[in-house]
C-alpha cells in the first residue's frame, strides 16, 4: 500500500499508556528500512502534524520499489513482517 501511494500516515489506535501502549517503534524501523528516511518522516511525523493542525496532508507519494532492502533477523515473523512480505 505504501509503494502504491495509498498511505498518508501511520498511527496507533491505542488510548491509554498501560496495557495497550501506543508503541510504533517496530513499524518506524521497518518503514525506514524498506522505504527510507524521507518516507518514514512523512508517515510518522510530517503528515500526522498536518492532520492535527488541520492543514493539507503531503502526498500521496509513489515509492520506487527497486531501492527497497530487507535484513533478515532470524526472529519469528509477526504481523509487520507478514505485511512487508505482502507488499513486495
Amino acid at each position: 500500500m505504501i509503494s502504491e501511494g495509498l498511505v498518508h500516515l501511520v498511527a496507533s489506535d491505542a488510548h491509554r499508556p498501560e496495557g495497550r501502549s501506543p508503541s510504533l517503534v517496530d513499524a518506524i524501523t521497518v518503514i525506514n528500512q524498506l522505504f527510507g528516511e524521507e518516507t518514514r518522516n512523512l508517515l510518522f511525523s510530517d503528515n500526522p502534524a498536518h492532520l492535527i493542525a488541520g492543514t493539507a496532508l503531503i502526498g500521496p507519494i509513489k515509492i520506487d520499489r527497486s531501492n527497497q532492502h530487507h535484513k533478515t533477523t532470524g526472529q519469528k515473523r509477526g504481523w509487520l513482517d507478514r505485511l512487508k512480505i505482502s507488499i513486495r
